[in-house]
């Protein structure tokens, strides 16, 4: 798998020089944050250009939100605390096919409890985290209380 800086410095994104100093802020920063979140926070980046390269990264499509109208039914597909917990937006249900929008790519595990929640493939996509939460409360409304995110921005 193609390292994110490398996709980044191709996409035209950053320069070799703008990479090394945000890896060299990551690794002095010691907090453990992804180097995505240091590029955007440093701003040479914005979130929809590292979702963009994690969707060439990950060969997932990249699907901006802002265009799609979610259906209440398909909401109702995929229990809240699940939506919240793995952070995704089912879009549409299809024959038997489920399309879900994440910010991040979901592991095995959690792919797997969402199948076997809806009872349907998943055909995954990638899309902004601000996208992603304006889309989660849309569906569901706020966050179910008590309940943290699994991912936090590393």
């Amino acid at each position: 798998m193609k390292p994110i800086g490398e996709i980044l410095i191709e996409q035209g994104s950053v320069t070799k020089e703008q990479l090394e100093l945000a890896l060299e802020k990551q690794k002095k920063s010691n907090s453990g944050m992804r180097l995505g979140a240091v590029l955007i926070q440093m701003g040479i980046v914005t979130e929809a250009d590292i979702v963009q390269a994690l969707s060439t990264q990950f060969n997932l499509p990249y699907l901006p939100l802002k265009n799609v109208s979610l259906s209440g039914e398909t909401c109702q597909l995929v229990p809240k605390e699940l939506a919240y917990k793995y952070r995704f937006v089912p879009i549409e249900k299809m024959k038997e096919a489920i399309t879900i929008a994440s910010s991040d790519s979901v592991d095995e595990k959690a792919m797997q409890e969402i199948e076997q929640t809806v009872k349907l493939k998943i055909q995954m996509f990638l899309t902004t985290m601000n996208e992603i939460q304006m889309a989660l409360r849309q569906c569901y409304g706020e966050e179910p209380a008590g309940k943290e995110a699994r991912r936090e921005t590393k």
